[in-house]
């Protein structure tokens, strides 16, 4: 049986930042160029697998949201905030009208 030296050492403590808050305050242009992918949720729907290959060209879905209700923007998974659809030229968009926390 080998056995093992154990070897107590300091650790130094690093000082705060003179500027002070995270690294995204400090300076954004360090990960402006970084792309993410930005998803727009219009709705949910629960289906069973029978309803899910039983679906054709023309079938119909009812989603859980209301025509109401807010669309909601995720990143990463993240609900980042919510908004209204619009059209935006020939395209759909959204009108951000709510950040998440």
């Amino acid at each position: 049986m080998s056995e093992e030296t154990l070897q107590q050492i300091e650790l130094e403590s690093q000082e705060e930042s003179k500027q002070g808050g995270n690294i995204v305050s400090m300076d954004i242009n360090l990960i402006k160029d970084v792309d993410v992918e930005l998803t727009a949720q219009v709705g949910t729907s629960t289906l069973s697998v029978d309803e899910l290959f039983n679906l054709k060209q023309g079938s119909k879905i009812k989603l859980n949201e209301e025509i109401n209700t807010p669309i909601s923007l995720f990143i990463d998974g993240k609900l980042i905030a919510k908004g209204n659809l619009i059209a935006v030229d020939e395209n759909f968009g959204v009108e951000v009208t709510e950040i998440a926390n």
